[in-house]
Parts: C-alpha cells; sequence; structure tokens
C-alpha cells in the first residue's frame, strides 16, 4: 500500500513538472515567435536605409566625377 501511495505521489509530480514544462515550452516559442517578428521587421528597416546611402554615395561619385 505504501509504495502504491509512494508511485501515486510521484506520479502527480510528474504529471505538474510536466504542465510546468509544457508551460516553459509555450513561453519559449511564443518567445521566439516575438523575436522573429522583431528581426523581420529590423530587416524591412535597415533595408531602406541601406538602399537610401547607395544612393547617396551613388550620387555624391557623380558629383565629384
Amino acid at each position: 500500500m505504501q509504495l502504491t501511495q509512494q508511485l501515486v505521489q510521484l506520479t502527480q509530480q510528474l504529471v505538474q513538472a510536466t504542465q510546468q514544462l509544457v508551460q516553459l515550452t509555450q513561453q519559449l516559442v511564443e518567445f521566439q515567435r516575438v523575436e522573429l517578428q522583431a528581426s523581420h521587421r529590423k530587416q524591412s528597416r535597415i533595408r531602406p536605409v541601406k538602399q537610401l546611402s547607395e544612393k547617396n554615395v551613388s550620387l555624391l561619385f557623380s558629383f565629384t566625377k
């Protein structure tokens, strides 16, 4: 009987630990999704600036020729 109670307690602890793991995994997935969106936003912001600076450089060279 005592072994059965221990088994029940350990199983309950395992269930709780598994639920925590699920929650942490969901948080991790959400965090990575947010990070991915932020990196896409950064890239889309950087790209026009890069194009702009290349235009400015080519304009600069055209004036110095």
